[in-house]
């Protein structure tokens, strides 16, 4: 058995939701209000880009350069396009991009609506619109603990590849800021054993393709790839964690920015229409 095996068999894991059909009333009333990550196993499996989005296939739909992160927070920077990192970039880099929101790969992705953001559809929230990001992954390489962007919520689909979460519940959260290097992931993976008697334990989830996971913006998190992996992910405000969200932008005290957020709340609740289309192949009530 491997460390992450045991890992895994040691912490608890995050709910697991394998219906097979997802209506956004029920998303919202069962986690997106109670701000609870989970992890869908089947409703999002047959979303086109799993299929589609192959490396070769992204490789020629992105041949731009862009910048290239170290992953263990050390601040490094490469810039390089798909193929050379894929070939050559070094171990423990991430590649990303948002280049998939327009040009070649804008055909083949439409934004969810189960998780519809108001920063991108109110006139208040342009012209930046969609918090959307294609990541590319090499084994080894990993999104160290931290919570997003304005503690926005987000959910992140895995098209290829593995990955594993470690998610440490909001009560944690002022233990993690006084010493956010005692629950780093790389020392959860380092030494398992310890990991598993600390006593701030985070939650785990191992990721496979065509898993949908969603993270509540209250909640620190880092992952891992034990794989070579692709995944989608986009962050999102609306009627589920708008006062979140208000909240950091208030605590940053600009009065510009406070408006700007106070107005894409106000038109995303005039505009707020609930949908009732079903993701996968269940039949949601």
């Amino acid at each position: 058995m491997t460390q992450l095996d045991s890992l895994v068999g040691r912490l608890n894991n995050i709910t697991i939701d394998s219906s097979p059909g997802l209506t956004k009333e029920r998303f919202n009333e069962m986690y997106g209000y109670p701000g609870l990550p989970v992890l869908f196993t089947q409703a999002f499996r047959e979303l086109p880009i799993r299929e589609k989005w192959t490396p070769g296939y992204l490789m020629n739909a992105l041949p731009e350069k862009e910048a290239v992160e170290d992953s263990a927070g050390n601040g490094r920077m490469l810039y390089q396009n798909l193929e050379d990192y894929l070939r050559e970039g070094p171990a423990g880099y991430y590649y990303k991009t948002s280049r998939h929101c327009e040009g070649a790969l804008s055909g083949d992705w439409v934004p969810l609506d189960l998780f519809d953001c108001w920063y991108a559809g109110t006139k208040a929230g342009t012209p930046r619109g969609r918090l959307s990001w294609l990541y590319v992954g090499k084994t080894g390489s990993q999104s160290e603990l931290h919570r997003d962007i304005w503690w926005t919520s987000a959910w992140n689909y895995l098209v290829s590849g593995l990955k594993v979460w470690f998610i440490y519940p909001p009560v944690y959260n002022d233990f993690i800021k006084e010493d956010m290097d005692a629950f780093c992931v790389k020392k959860i993976l380092e030494n398992p054993d310890a990991a598993a008697e600390m006593t701030y334990r985070p939650l785990i989830c191992v990721q496979r393709p065509g898993d949908l996971i969603f993270i509540p913006g209250h909640y620190y998190h880092g992952v891992y790839n034990i794989a070579d992996s692709i995944s989608l992910t986009e962050n999102f405000v609306n009627e589920t964690n708008y006062d979140l969200v208000r909240t950091w932008f208030r605590s940053r005290g600009n009065r510009k920015n406070i408006n700007s957020i106070e107005a894409i709340v106000k038109e995303g609740f005039s505009n707020n229409a609930f949908t009732t289309k079903t993701y996968g192949h269940g039949h949601e009530n």
